[in-house]
């Protein structure tokens, strides 16, 4: 079913410089599809990286080279290297203990409630209501939550606009 509708994405072509469609890498989809076939598609680099490459930044075990970690100490392309050729079981997992990552994680969870909270406060000093205070910080603005940032300011003193 065809429409008059424009298509939902545009962009500007960083290789022809027209706009349309937007494809990948900066590219409209004509132009995306020319360098996929020709196999030139790799000189435009990728806006985000892949889900498999996202990830800590470290050395690989391996081959040496600085990336991002997929597991056991490597980079994305040894680990699926040695995972095919049944090599991974030379190096060990570098797995934390679990409550490691109970504190990892809780540690995470505190620092981004803190920021909330500095924000959520700065926002009632300058005489925003409760409700959207808490919804501009990005949250729900359910009774509880509004509640709990409330009582919170109240424990701490806090003078609210």
């Amino acid at each position: 079913m065809m429409t008059d509708q424009p298509p939902r994405h545009t962009t500007i072509c960083v290789c022809c410089g027209t706009e349309g469609p937007a494809a990948g890498r900066g590219l409209i989809r004509a132009c995306y599809m020319r360098h996929h076939k020709k196999g030139t598609l790799r000189q435009f680099p990728r806006k985000r990286q892949p889900r498999a490459l996202q990830g800590r930044m470290d050395v690989c075990v391996c081959c040496g080279a600085e990336g991002p970690i997929k597991g056991r100490g490597l980079i994305h392309t040894c680990y699926q290297r040695h995972r095919w050729a049944g090599t991974l079981t030379q190096f060990p997992p570098t797995a934390i203990s679990p409550s490691e990552s109970i504190r990892r994680a809780q540690e995470g969870r505190r620092a981004a409630y803190a920021a909330r909270l500095e924000d959520y406060t700065w926002l009632r000093k300058q005489g925003e209501p409760p409700a959207r205070a808490v919804a501009r910080i990005g949250l729900r603005g359910g009774r509880s939550t509004v509640g709990r940032y409330e009582l919170t300011l109240a424990g701490a003193g806090v003078r609210r606009g």
